[in-house]
């Protein structure tokens, strides 16, 4: 958009309206003092061109013209009334001119000038469009030719000669306003230009003033350490956040060096980042150093150095950003240490876990040994000894004889519970099919007195020994707890494997209790929590009074590696 554009219609003509306004008053005198000049002149002399009644009358009519239109035209309310108001002022003038001139039969060289003057003055006077000129124009001329050729044809002026004329100063007027509009606008443009520029440009001062005070303000009243430092390295300023930091004053770090501060081993360090950022290759760089306090210990600090341009775009200074991050680091590695002291721990507690689960699983295979091969077969030969006694006693003595017999199915029931107990102590299934099928048996053999569901909705592939144990051993507690203690009518076991985690999960709809108030005495819990733990496993044991109880471990899904044939 053109900055010297003419600006809108309506400002326009509220320009030329307070320029009628103020010049309209000077108008009116210089327009009286001419024209009675002009009035003498014709009045007076050996041949007067006008007699002195007529010259009196010309300037008593124009008095009682110009001197109301000039005490009136700045009260007037609008732009259009008050170029309508001067219009009209001015079209009767030329009217009274007229009638003086042709009353006294003057000749055309006498009107004229007067006519022109009327029609040339105005557009110089208040720069109005030609539009208004031309209305001028015609409010003068057409007057003027009617009283001359109808009213008075007797003055003797021909059509002709006044069409030539009017018509003349017509387009001279007309072009002349054209000019003199022009220019108006053209320059209230460039005024509204200027008035706009510095409207800006004070705006913009008050704005970098604002914008400068907020900055000095933030900068001193931060509450983390801030310095600006310039190209050679010297504090510029720095705040009182910054000073404290390290034990000094404002007054003392301003015009020092910033190496006085930085331990010897971070100023290359430091130096570099402040190439970096003074050649304009980074906006900001951040590092964590260390600076020297008045008291000889280091303050851990994070440093962020931004870069700040001049009005060219030429880095000029830094501003630097420090954080105290002394305790913080201090409090990390605490915790740091901490943590890993915390997963050593864990990791031995894991180790202990396994190794009692270990030693537990060996001692239930050795007393599934012992109870298989010596009580088992003790018992055996008991009930062989039995009965060959009650063989014996058959023919003497029935009734001994068939107490010897209910010994005997006594000790046989005792020994297939003991093989049971036996096999349970050292589950070869799971040794021999896999944690999937075991687990399938292992619910079927428990389902007598309420219905036990097993779901795999993805194959189980066969696992290290001592998580399908530990698996296994889970899942058969939970079963035996909903068993013993849930009065469930129904219990599902599900097996899954995704993303290298096993999930087992045991859901009976039973009773339920308080899981947050159990007992850490419950020797089952307890037993499956170490058995999770053991294989770097996580159990969750979700209960409620009357809504059943779930059990749910996750461990990790590692693959049993196959040994190599012999």
């Amino acid at each position: 958009m053109d900055p010297l554009a003419p600006p809108a219609t309506s400002r326009i003509r509220l320009a030329e309206r307070d320029l009628i306004h103020e010049r309209f008053p000077f108008f009116a005198v210089v327009w009286i003092a001419t024209s009675s000049v002009w009035l003498y002149t014709l009045a007076s002399g050996e041949q007067p061109l006008l007699s002195w009644r007529a010259a009196l009358a010309t300037a008593a009519a124009e008095l009682a013209i110009l001197v109301p239109a000039a005490r009136h035209i700045g009260r007037l309310p609008g732009a259009l009334t008050t170029h309508a108001g001067v219009l009209g002022a001015l079209g009767s003038l030329p009217l009274v001119w007229t009638v003086a001139a042709s009353g006294t039969a003057a000749p055309l060289a006498v009107l004229m000038p007067v006519l022109a003057a009327f029609m040339l003055a105005p557009p110089l006077f208040f720069a109005w469009s030609w539009r208004f000129e031309l209305g001028l124009m015609l409010a003068v001329t057409l007057p003027a030719t009617v009283w001359m050729m109808v009213v008075r044809p007797a003055s003797g002026v021909a059509l002709r000669d006044l069409l030539v004329v009017f018509g003349s100063m017509t387009v001279l007027g007309t072009a002349l306003a054209a000019r003199v509009s022009r220019e108006l606008a053209l320059r209230l443009a460039r005024r509204e230009q200027e008035e706009e520029s510095r409207r800006a440009l004070a705006e913009s001062r008050e704005a970098q003033l604002e914008s400068e005070e907020r900055f000095r303000v933030a900068f001193h009243r931060a509450p983390i350490g801030m310095s600006m430092v310039g190209a050679d390295g010297m504090f510029l300023q720095v705040n009182a956040a910054f000073a404290r930091m390290l034990g000094r004053t404002t007054d003392e770090m301003v015009g020092t060096s910033v190496d006085d501060f930085i331990d010897p081993e971070d100023q290359p360090l430091a130096h570099e980042h402040r190439r970096e950022v003074l050649s304009g290759n980074v906006e900001s760089v951040e590092t964590v150093m260390r600076l020297r306090h008045r008291d000889g210990h280091v303050v851990l600090a994070r440093v962020t150095r931004s870069m700040v341009r001049d009005r060219d775009g030429t880095p000029s200074h830094m501003i630097g950003q420090i954080e105290d991050v002394t305790e913080r680091r201090r409090a990390e590695e605490a915790l740091r240490t901490s943590l890993d002291e915390l997963r050593r721990s864990e990791e031995q507690l894991r180790l202990l876990a396994q190794r009692q689960v270990r030693v537990r699983e060996e001692e239930r295979r050795r007393l599934g040994f012992d109870l298989h091969d010596d009580v088992c077969q003790e018992l055996v030969g008991t009930g062989i000894m039995v009965e060959s006694v009650r063989g014996r006693l058959h023919a003497t003595d029935p009734e001994s004889s068939q107490k010897l017999a209910r010994v005997g199915r006594h000790l046989n029931d005792l020994g297939e519970h003991l093989r049971l107990v036996a096999r349970e102590l050292r589950p070869m299934l799971l040794h021999d099919l896999g944690l999937e099928d075991s687990v399938r048996s292992l619910a079927a053999g428990m389902s007598t007195t309420i219905r036990i569901t097993t779901r795999v909705p993805t194959p189980i592939p066969r696992l290290g020994e001592e998580i399908e144990t530990a698996v296994y051993r889970i899942v058969q507690e939970a079963i035996s707890n909903a068993l013993r203690h849930a009065h469930a009518d129904e219990v599902v076991v599900t097996l899954a494997a995704s993303d290298g985690v096993l999930r087992a999960e045991v859901r009976d709809d039973g009773r339920g209790f308080d899981a947050k108030a159990r007992q850490r005495e419950a020797l089952g819990l307890v037993s499956m929590e170490e058995r999770a733990l053991a294989v770097g496993g996580k159990l969750q044991v979700v209960s409620s009074p009357g809504r059943g109880t779930t059990v749910v471990l996750t461990c990790p899904l590692i693959r049993s590696v196959p040994r190599p044939a012999a």
